[in-house]
């Protein structure tokens, strides 16, 4: 992935064990370079960028994962109200008139069945 370590990487991880241990980032650094440690710190600030971007990748993957399933789940919702709108020959009247209320279709106050049916298949239709 091409991950490298920057000079303000270093500072800021420098930063952050001075710190840790209630210290000057200029002793720490100090300390750091007498002792020969420079490649054990790039090393280090290289594997927490590493780790931070493999978090990150399953994170992404599992935000992917849950819009994939949304979509999926409203593609399998599609069907059921066309099932729904082809069902309507099994609803009573008094369910076709309240599902023609709930939807805002005016219906005819004397409406047979079958009339009721069409006025909301063509409402739904436009």
């Amino acid at each position: 992935e091409d991950l490298t370590v920057t000079n303000e990487d270093l500072s800021m991880e420098i930063y952050s064990m001075a710190h840790q241990f209630n210290a000057d980032p200029n002793d720490v650094m100090k300390i750091i370079k007498d002792e020969g440690r420079v490649g054990m710190l790039v090393n280090s600030v290289l594997r927490k960028k590493a780790a931070a971007f493999i978090y990150g990748a399953a994170k992404k993957a599992e935000a992917d994962k849950k819009e994939e399933a949304k979509a999926e789940e409203k593609a399998a919702e599609a069907p059921k109200a066309e099932e729904k709108k082809d069902d309507f020959e099994s609803m009573t009247v008094k369910d076709l008139k309240a599902y023609a209320a709930e939807k805002g279709i005016a219906l005819e106050s004397k409406a047979k069945k079958a009339e009721i049916i069409e006025t909301i298949r063509k409402a739904e239709s436009k």
